[in-house]
């Protein structure tokens, strides 16, 4: 594992949230609704990127982690270009966050079996709750019609998602 994992979160997590400071200047100028449409795949290949770059620094050495985040940051580039000027279908974010996912998805199972550290496990279990979530959604399955959509259920099982790579997350900043 590299050493500066959780500076490399923290930085991560200050990239997010300056994303509208990274948009071009001609995204400001779009309506509120325009500008929601433009920014949302955005944020999604944003986030694609970081599970690229958080794969690598956990997993690969140094020359190897570094020729995937330049890697990942040029195919990022490109995804904002396409987003933003060509084409905002959400098949286009899909394609491009998918394989960030299932890459970040491996690199835990790989760190688990080194260590069978039990955050390791919880932060897999985190990211196949994601692919569950996706699942409930496209099946669009749901508990109840009114109560319960399975929109609502897509995002009741995502938080779990997210709150379990957030703590496997975490307990690495902490334990690292």
């Amino acid at each position: 594992m590299s050493i500066g994992c959780s500076s490399m979160v923290r930085r991560t997590t200050r990239c997010a949230s300056g994303l509208p400071s990274f948009l071009p200047r001609s995204a400001w100028l779009l309506s509120v609704a325009e500008r929601s449409t433009a920014t949302s795949p955005t944020r999604i290949g944003l986030t694609a990127l970081c599970g690229w770059i958080i794969g690598a620094r956990l997993y690969f050495s140094g020359s190897v982690a570094a020729w995937i985040q330049s890697g990942a940051v040029a195919l990022f580039v490109l995804y904002c270009g396409v987003v933003l000027f060509v084409t905002r279908d959400f098949l286009v974010a899909v394609s491009y966050y998918l394989p960030a996912t299932l890459f970040l998805l491996v690199v835990y199972g790989l760190v688990y079996q080194q260590g069978r550290e039990s955050a390791m496990l919880i932060g897999l279990l985190g990211l196949v709750l994601t692919f569950v979530a996706a699942g409930i959604q496209q099946a669009q399955w749901s508990l109840h019609p009114v109560y319960l959509s399975y929109n609502a259920l897509y995002h009741v099982v995502q938080a779990v998602a997210l709150f379990c790579i957030y703590w496997s997350a975490r307990w690495l900043v902490i334990m690292r």
